[in-house]
């Protein structure tokens, strides 16, 4: 499907599916775009989403979308888009996950965010110093963050650990993180 099939905007920087069956799709420019198989509906700015340039997407356990844009996050819920306080004005949101707790987790081009409907706050202890690209909550309730300066850091109930994968590829990003189903975990960085 392209444009010409009613996609706001040609560039795809994020896609879910919901439970309800949607196929939710975050653009580089266009907003976010839900498709039922037939028809595309589009949301942008005039909708109530802080910026359409949407770099993550994430469904919370009531149901509702959160979308990350380069200038906050919004949920939508029920037909209507909500702006999430809490996050400075615009912070680039780059990942969203759902932690073991049920918490949104929003990692941001200035570390991590945490919360539910009523709002974020900046994460205390483990936030990095730089951005952070993708999160990924695991099968062991462990939550994964993956930095800009090549660094991971694994938050657990009980604190967390840091781990530089700078010394296999000097000066990497971690960009994308995935668990096999076999429990390991994978890091894509800009480095291969």
């Amino acid at each position: 499907y392209s444009v010409e099939e009613g996609l706001p905007q040609s560039q795809v920087n994020a896609a879910i599916q919901s439970s309800t069956g949607y196929l939710w799709l975050g653009t580089r420019g266009g907003g976010v775009a839900r498709f039922d198989g037939h028809e595309f509906e589009s949301f942008s700015e005039k909708d109530g989403l802080p910026d359409s340039e949407v770099n993550a997407l994430v469904e919370d356990p009531d149901g509702a979308i959160w979308i990350g844009t380069r200038s906050g996050v919004a949920r939508y819920r029920q037909g209507i888009i909500y702006p999430v306080v809490g996050l400075p004005d615009g912070l680039d949101v780059r990942a969203l996950e759902i932690g073991p707790d049920g918490l949104v987790w929003a990692g941001t081009d200035e570390g991590v965010w945490t919360g539910n409907a009523q709002g974020l706050t900046r994460l205390v202890g483990p936030n990095p110093e730089s951005a952070v690209n993708a999160i990924l909550a695991d099968s062991k309730d462990n939550v994964w963050l993956a930095t800009d300066r090549g660094g991971l850091i694994r938050v657990t109930s009980t604190g967390y650990d840091s781990y530089a994968i700078g010394e296999l590829y000097p000066g990497a990003s971690a960009r994308a993180l995935v668990e096999t189903g076999e429990g390991d975990l994978w890091i894509g960085t800009d480095r291969g």
